[in-house]
């Protein structure tokens, strides 16, 4: 099958893609699902570990004219560059979004919204603790925002210990397939893309792979980088939301790990204007399940519904 069958219809919406400079010799990919002079308010997209920006494409497709929609590609994944210096630090994803942010003129806006996926979920928070005001609103689907030690010590221990399991199954991840519809065929059935809906797996697989000369297709983000993205995950974060103002919706997922069912509800505690929203029958990988319900649930989260 042809690269380009990999993709439905309905799923090829116009796009600008912009280049960016970010820290540590890294550029980054940051896509545009906007028009000229849009009117509508802006949701800034930040996807989980191993993904990329266009894994929202049946998001952005479902929310139809409500936002005006743009996806960053964080640093080793989809189209962004790998650091030349200091690693896979997770400061640096942070660094991202925030200048992508600048370069697109969306910082200082009063309609800018954003939505974060896993790792995304710390991106955009952690851009809004060092910017206040930088985001009308958010929704935070299972962020990677732990706590550290010596408030939260037995959950540092647990959250190293998953982040080791989870860098173990990065390395592991299969790199190459034979071709497009072997790829598809797979993810369709096989982890945690296999209750996700049919769009997410061939938006994942279109954009996220790379054909080779030998006609066989390889993964853009190494498994290794994957790997050495989550031995980075453990942040300050946790300890520093209490005083941000912005309107924030953690959502958790009923087959959540234990470290988002930890996480989750202090976090909304602690944020003066945060919210915990469980949503029963998804998993970690929820947002992409019953797409069209989720898109409504994310639209009335930013409405205070």
């Amino acid at each position: 099958m042809p690269h380009s069958d990999i993709l439905p219809d309905h799923l090829r919406i116009p796009e600008r893609t912009h280049r960016i400079a970010s820290t540590r010799g890294v550029t980054v990919a940051a896509t545009d699902w906007g028009r000229d002079n849009d009117p509508r308010p802006v949701l800034l997209m930040a996807h989980a570990t191993g993904l990329h920006g266009h894994c929202w494409v049946p998001i952005v497709k479902a929310l139809g004219e409500r936002f005006r929609c743009v996806a960053v590609d964080q640093r080793a994944q989809g189209d962004s560059t790998v650091p030349t210096v200091g690693g896979l630090v997770w400061s640096g994803i942070a660094d991202d979004i925030e200048i992508a942010m600048g370069a697109l003129g969306l910082l200082g806006r009063t309609d800018v919204y954003g939505i974060g996926h896993s790792q995304g979920g710390f991106a955009v928070l952690e851009t809004e603790r060092r910017r206040p005001g930088t985001f009308a609103g958010l929704f935070l689907y299972e962020p990677v925002i732990m706590a550290i030690p010596p408030a939260a010590e037995e959950l540092m221990q647990s959250t190293a210990a998953q982040d080791n399991h989870m860098a173990a199954i990065a390395e592991r991840r299969r790199p190459v397939f034979a071709s497009w519809e072997a790829a598809v065929e797979n993810f369709s059935v096989k982890g945690p893309f296999a209750r996700a809906d049919e769009d997410l797996v061939r938006s994942y697989v279109y954009w996220g792979f790379t054909e080779q000369p030998d006609g066989t297709i390889r993964l853009k983000c190494e498994p290794a980088n994957e790997a050495a993205i989550f031995r980075n995950s453990v942040t300050d974060l946790f300890s520093n939301v209490a005083h941000l103002q912005c309107p924030t919706t953690f959502a958790v997922s009923e087959s959540t790990e234990p470290i988002f069912e930890a996480s989750g509800p202090a976090l909304a505690e602690l944020m003066p204007n945060g919210r915990l929203l469980r949503l029963p029958g998804r998993t970690h990988f929820g947002m992409f399940e019953d797409i069209g319900d989720m898109a409504n649930i994310i639209a009335t989260s930013f409405r205070g519904d």
